[in-house]
């Protein structure tokens, strides 16, 4: 398709104004594709994750074009909300790239004799970043999206740790890797302050910042000046659970959680930060750790599976098992006190293998394959 605008229809839970890692991603993908000369639109649920408001049924955005359909609400499979009016908005478009499990994603590949669009499928961790009701996700993934998922033209995996896991019902899989803007983040000219550390990201139960403020709370022990902000919007109230955690602990005036953040205020943060901090228990695109390493913002992630897909502890970040606050808080406070600008240099040229100018050509490569193979 050399020379002709193709016609990109993103298909996902939750989209601008919503903020999170896949909306973020879904977002940079248009933009990236837009200055290709491409069009590329995205159609999602019409509500935010825990949002009471209906959103518009349809907006325009940075040039995106955003359709929103009501939907049925899993109280139990909560990736699972039913929304079949998707299919409404298929017609006009060459392929359909859809961005998690779920119903969304189901629908559309079994709807395929329908609309006849090829699909790409994007993990980003699937459906398993906490332990809730584990034993019909495993049905699940292993029975139905085994047979669903040979509708999918490729499967495209966040890392090698989603990678593994869906090779097990697939050989359709290969690994996209997580994409960001790094050169926003290179750019950014740094003075850390000593002992303020910083997590950025939302407030949810997968993101375990009660863990996070246990382990500060025993790092301020041994670095009296130290300060943790918190940046991120909070889901389901946690800010005050967490607030009333840092009370008990006796750190509530070291733990500043902002909310949600301009981006100017974000960088700024990045700008000042000693450290990161990250202490969650399951990631499927882990974007904020790649823009931290673009930045060469030394970090401390927590010892799982997709974290060690890109960070090498002593090399270009650290690892701690944050489930033992008293383990990652000696470390912590270890790192606090050492020279890090090897550190600093080596996350910086690893994050520059994640800028979106290598992964955009590989993604609407794969597009034209696609489309051609599907004629």
């Amino acid at each position: 398709m050399s020379g002709v605008v193709m016609k990109i229809l993103h298909v996902c839970n939750h989209f601008h104004p919503c903020i999170g890692g896949i909306e973020k991603y879904v977002y940079d993908l248009c933009r990236n594709l837009q200055v290709l000369g491409h069009q590329s639109d995205v159609c999602c649920l019409n509500k935010c994750a825990y949002g009471k408001d209906s959103l518009p049924r349809c907006e325009r955005h940075d040039d995106i074009n955003i359709f929103r359909v009501p939907f049925l609400a899993n109280r139990t499979f909560r990736w699972y909300n039913f929304a079949p009016s998707i299919i409404n908005f298929f017609k006009d478009y060459d392929i359909i790239h859809v961005h998690s499990l779920g119903f969304l994603a189901d629908y559309t590949i079994i709807t395929k004799f329908i609309h006849k669009k090829p699909i790409i499928l994007n993990t980003h961790g699937g459906m398993f970043h906490t332990r809730y009701i584990q034993p019909l996700k495993d049905i699940y993934f292993n029975l139905l999206c085994r047979v669903i998922y040979k509708g999918v033209y490729k499967i495209l995996a966040d890392g090698e740790s989603d990678k593994r896991k869906f090779d097990q019902i697939s050989e359709n899989v290969e690994v996209m890797p997580i994409t960001v803007d790094t050169k926003k983040y290179a750019k950014i000219k740094r003075t850390p302050k000593p002992g303020r550390f910083l997590y950025v990201g939302r407030i949810s139960k997968n993101k375990r910042v009660d863990n996070l403020i246990k382990t500060f709370a025993l790092v301020k022990k041994k670095l009296p000046h130290a300060k943790l902000y918190v940046v991120g919007p909070a889901w389901q109230n946690m800010d005050k659970e967490l607030k009333l955690l840092a009370k008990r602990l006796g750190v509530e005036e070291s733990v500043i959680l902002t909310g949600r953040v301009s981006d100017a205020e974000l960088l700024d943060q990045i700008k000042n930060a000693r450290v990161f901090l990250f202490a969650s228990e399951y990631e499927g695109r882990p974007v904020t750790l790649m823009e931290m390493l673009a930045a060469g913002l030394p970090m401390v992630v927590n010892d799982i599976d997709i974290f060690r897909d890109f960070i090498t502890d002593g090399e270009n970040g650290f690892l701690a098992d944050y489930t033992k606050p008293e383990s990652a808080a000696e470390k912590i406070v270890k790192i606090a006190k050492m020279n890090l600008s090897k550190i600093e240099k080596n996350a910086k040229e690893s994050g520059k293998e994640y800028d979106w100018s290598v992964t955009i050509k590989e993604i609407f490569s794969l597009y034209e394959s696609a489309i051609k193979d599907s004629v």
